[in-house]
């Protein structure tokens, strides 16, 4: 049996909340004190994940180049060079309709791509299986399989 500290049961609930429609991104922030990420970020043909990313942190949440390097352990100049790309790549992306959150704090390990670690969220945090996953975000179920066995392999060693 897994126990969970009452920090986890409330981030828990408050995600819950939000994911039914009856929080806000911004009242969740002010609950948790930490960043969530709408899963439709992700789903883009034109921008590789860091961009998707980035460009979702620096447009919609209003951080700085700096507030985007500290949360996702990168350099300022690799996210300032990144957020150019991807503004170059003209996307938009209507992200009220998503309905499951990833704490920024994933992102944060550099052990790991973001795609996998977004994977590795959604498959073993959020119990998400990958046909599922590949539907939400619009890429092949056996891509996502192999970006997964990936992230297992460099975690492992």
């Amino acid at each position: 049996m897994m126990y969970l500290s009452r920090e986890e049961r409330a981030e828990i609930l408050a995600v819950q909340l939000k994911e039914n429609g009856l929080l806000s991104c911004e009242t969740l922030k002010k609950i948790l004190g930490k960043e969530f990420i709408p899963l439709l970020v992700f789903r883009t043909n034109k921008l590789a994940p860091l961009e998707a990313l980035v460009k979702y942190l620096k447009e919609e949440l209003s951080l700085s180049y700096h507030e985007i390097a500290v949360l996702t352990a990168r350099n300022d100049r690799t996210i300032w060079k990144t957020y150019k790309n991807a503004s170059k790549k003209e996307e938009k992306n209507d992200y009220s309709a998503s309905e499951i959150f990833i704490p920024a704090e994933v992102f944060a390990s550099r052990k790991l791509s973001i795609l996998e670690s977004l994977i590795s969220h959604l498959i073993e945090k959020k119990k998400l299986r990958m046909p599922k996953i590949a539907s939400i975000i619009g890429k092949d179920n056996r891509m996502l399989w192999t970006i997964y066995a990936r992230a297992k392999k460099k975690r492992n060693k």
